[in-house]
């Protein structure tokens, strides 16, 4: 057999004090990378240093996650916090994170979303800051810890009429409620410039209360409560939907909240009020009327319909100066997305409240006939 193996080379002794020679002669038996060629090439170290970076990139982002849903260290003080009624999820996300109760207002909105926890129940909670997101779940689960007292406000309520009811709160003055409301001190974003009514900007709802509500506080509730509704219902959107200014929308939510008896007349009513402005036709509606005179519990008279006032509809073309009532929602939105069609009148037609509408004189004066033949009027 042939040997293939290169010949040995004949190196002359190394002086075992000549350093720069042995340092060629292990550089030469170590190849071409020389005496470090141990080390990894430098693509691989770049890769290693981007795999190093994206590690500790998400152990970061772990750790910061984590304390989103879980605040390190131990809970901090008992405080109450009171959660208003109609609170959303998010709202209630916002005033927990404000209150320090909650490490992210976002944490608990997910957590929130992942149990299937949407609505909690409004009041006081006794909380402890820096909670866990489902910590806070747990306290607003088990429900408010102080007795609350229940305002109901119907949809349609005058102002005295809301005010009346409030009075009958304990430690509550429908008087002074009447008071702070007529001062000016409480402001809806919709009020005219310059005025202090808040007549149809209060939110029909179930308030509770707790001890430390006041007759300001109660209205603030409300006033906050009928704007985020009404942004909800689109009345940002009233001059480009409706060419209407959102107070003025409010007017016409709260004729239609007066003169509705079902849901579906709402958007037709609403139709209504629409085409009689357009024609510069006076409106007539009979709640404005009783509006004016005091809302007496009667039927209205002929001298009724020519009383002086801003609200009288038969006297006056275009909208009252103001709301008539706190419109609810449903009409808010019926104001805001009239049903089409050429309707001019209305009249209450059947037992179940249902009116009929009509879009000449003679149309309306046979439904007005079948209306006192069945009682109605």
């Amino acid at each position: 057999m042939t040997d293939r193996r290169p010949p040995p080379q004949n190196r002359p002794p190394v002086d075992p004090y000549d350093y720069d020679a042995i340092f060629a002669e292990n550089s030469a038996s170590r190849g071409p990378e020389g005496p470090f060629g141990w080390l990894p090439s430098t693509k691989k170290l770049k890769r290693l240093a981007v795999l190093l970076v994206t590690f500790v990139v998400i152990a970061v982002a772990a750790t910061t996650i984590a304390k989103m849903f879980d605040p390190s260290g131990p809970r901090g003080q008992q405080i109450s916090v009171r959660i208003p009624s109609g609170s959303s999820t998010t709202a209630i996300a916002s005033i927990l994170d404000k209150n320090g109760v909650v490490p992210s207002a976002l944490a608990f909105r997910l957590w929130a979303k992942r149990e299937g926890d949407e609505q909690f129940m409004a009041g006081e909670y006794a909380f402890h800051q820096n909670s866990s997101a489902g910590g806070a779940i747990a306290v607003l689960r088990s429900g408010p810890k102080q007795n609350m007292d229940r305002l109901v406000i119907p949809e349609g309520l005058r102002l005295v009429q809301i005010a009346e009811r409030v009075g009958r709160v304990p430690n509550m003055s429908g008087a002074k409620f009447l008071e702070v409301a007529r001062s000016g001190r409480v402001r809806s974003e919709f009020q005219p410039a310059g005025s202090t009514n808040l007549e149809g900007l209060l939110f029909p709802d179930t308030y509770l209360l707790s001890a430390s509500d006041t007759e300001e506080t109660l209205l603030q509730r409300m006033v906050r409560l009928n704007a985020t509704n009404a942004r909800v219902a689109g009345i940002d959107r009233s001059v480009v939907s409706i060419g209407k200014s959102p107070y003025e929308t409010l007017i016409i939510a709260s004729l239609i909240e007066a003169e509705a008896k079902v849901p579906d007349d709402r958007p037709k009513m609403s139709q209504v009020i629409e085409n009689r402005l357009f024609k510069a036709m006076s409106l007539q509606i009979d709640a404005a009327v009783l509006y004016a005179i005091g809302n007496p519990g009667r039927p209205l008279t002929n001298a009724d319909l020519k009383v002086a006032s801003p609200y009288n509809t038969y006297t006056n073309t275009g909208l009252p100066p103001a709301p008539i009532g706190s419109p609810g929602l449903a009409s808010i939105k019926a104001a805001l997305a009239p049903t089409p069609g050429p309707w001019l009148y209305w009249v209450l037609i059947d037992q179940n409240g249902a009116s009929a509408f009509s879009t000449t004189l003679d149309e309306h004066n046979r439904n007005v006939a079948l209306a006192r033949q069945r009682g109605l009027l």
